[in-house]
């Protein structure tokens, strides 16, 4: 190929994953935060979350005013760009690195058995398909839908900034659903 010198790339990579005894992916967020859960045994609610941030909606990037995030759009030009061997060969190292982490992701699930980890997907998918649906109208995030500033409210809603917002609402439902007081019909299988 066109990277001449590999080697340091490996040794750099193994180095990382030997430092950190768990690393997780943002395109594979849900699974990252179900094998975490499931490594430090703690409750499927304390993985729970709602998105702060969406296409469409506002953001107030702690400058004092809500600014609309646009919807995303990936023109031909750039879509080659990144398909190209410039961008992927300056970002080698990152790619190789990702690999191995999406490699010891499916290491760990197998380890921890592919059927317990199934089970406990599925379960997140359905907690955050009721948070959304019970919690996702109602938490102040720091823009309003409408993009207005609603820091006061924010406060009261997030753990900071747009940070864990919504857990007063997520705490209600987890607490219904570890009392079963969510009915069968709402659980997984």
């Amino acid at each position: 190929g066109r990277i001449r010198a590999v080697a340091p790339f490996r040794t750099v990579v193994a180095d990382i994953l030997d430092d950190y005894d768990f690393i997780g992916t943002v395109d594979r967020l849900d699974e990252s935060l179900v094998l975490l859960r499931m490594l430090l045994g703690i409750d499927a609610g304390d993985v729970l979350y709602l998105s702060a941030k969406a296409s469409g909606g506002y953001d107030d990037g702690r400058r004092g005013f809500c600014a609309l995030i646009p919807r995303t759009y990936v023109s031909e030009e750039t879509r080659t760009f990144f398909r190209g061997a410039h961008w992927t060969d300056a970002n080698y190292g990152d790619r190789m690195l990702h690999g191995a982490v999406d490699r010891s992701l499916d290491a760990t699930i197998e380890a921890l058995g592919a059927d317990a980890f199934r089970r406990a997907l599925d379960e997140h998918f359905h907690l955050l398909a009721l948070a959304d649906e019970e919690c996702g109208g109602s938490v102040a995030f720091p823009c309003s839908k409408s993009g207005t500033l609603q820091t006061k409210k924010a406060e009261a809603n997030c753990y900071w900034n747009d940070a864990g917002c919504g857990y007063p609402c997520l705490d209600r439902l987890v607490e219904r659903w570890q009392t079963k007081k969510i009915g069968p019909q709402e659980r997984p299988s």
